[in-house]
């Protein structure tokens, strides 16, 4: 379940004026411009959750720096959310039960993207690379933000129906699965955390040969489904992205 075009211009917009208003994008100084109390212990699964009522982000201490940034981002995003009476109430009016948590997950992930990543360098890497694999890679480089905030970024700039998957093996000699999935509105079906795929996949390629690839290839659904897309690939170290772009 995705959120309505105006849930998120208002997200954008919240997130983009804290954006500016706080430039410093370290942790410590995303907290307190939040007026947050930052807390990290291990929190196994969760990467993080947000306490309103005492204002702490809570932090898995057991993630890398950029999984932290985004982590607190989204959390940031949640508090912006909670405090736009407006904007809560139309999305409590649109959804309910499951698809109401859904659709505020997306929407801040969509905030958090839009706290960490500076306009100019999306528009930059945008221009030169377009919706493909290596202009996530590179737009993540260049923010010095997460793979998955660059994915969600690159995800909402794309025209046609656009689904980006990060794959990795669940262990050493493990086939590749997929590890997290961002896309567009326009792209109506999604692939599961978790699922494994198919070991003919051009993205397999990609990752065994360590080569970027740009081929016209499909979607691999666990139902068997192939659909038609355009693939882009960017393998690295141990896991490889694959931005599927479909008519």
């Amino acid at each position: 379940m995705d959120p309505k075009p105006q849930h998120k211009a208002r997200m954008r917009e919240l997130a983009l004026d804290f954006a500016r208003t706080h430039q410093a994008r370290d942790l410590y100084s995303l907290g307190e411009a939040a007026g947050t109390k930052l807390v990290f212990m291990d929190l196994g699964e969760r990467d993080g959750a947000y306490d309103p009522e005492h204002k702490a982000i809570i932090i898995n201490n057991t993630r890398d720096l950029n999984r932290q940034k985004f982590t607190l981002a989204h959390e940031i995003a949640h508090a912006l959310l909670l405090d736009d009476d407006d904007l809560l109430s139309d999305i409590h009016e649109d959804f309910e039960g499951d698809s109401l948590e859904q659709v505020i997950e997306k929407l801040c992930d969509w905030g958090a993207a839009n706290i960490l990543i500076e306009p100019e360098t999306l528009q930059e890497v945008l221009n030169r690379h377009g919706i493909s694999a290596q202009g996530v890679m590179d737009l993540s480089r260049k923010a010095h933000i997460s793979l998955r905030s660059a994915m969600v970024a690159i995800a909402e700039q794309a025209q046609n129906p656009t689904l980006i998957v990060l794959f990795q093996p669940a262990a050493p000699q493990k086939p590749l699965v997929v590890n997290f999935t961002a896309q567009n509105a326009a792209f109506k079906y999604t692939l599961t955390p978790g699922q494994v795929l198919v070991q003919d996949h051009p993205v397999q390629v990609s990752f065994e040969t360590r080569l970027p690839l740009e081929e016209d290839s499909y979607v691999p659904f666990a139902s068997g489904k192939k659909m038609p897309a355009h693939l882009t690939t960017y393998p690295e170290k141990m896991r490889v992205l694959a931005v599927f772009k479909t008519p």
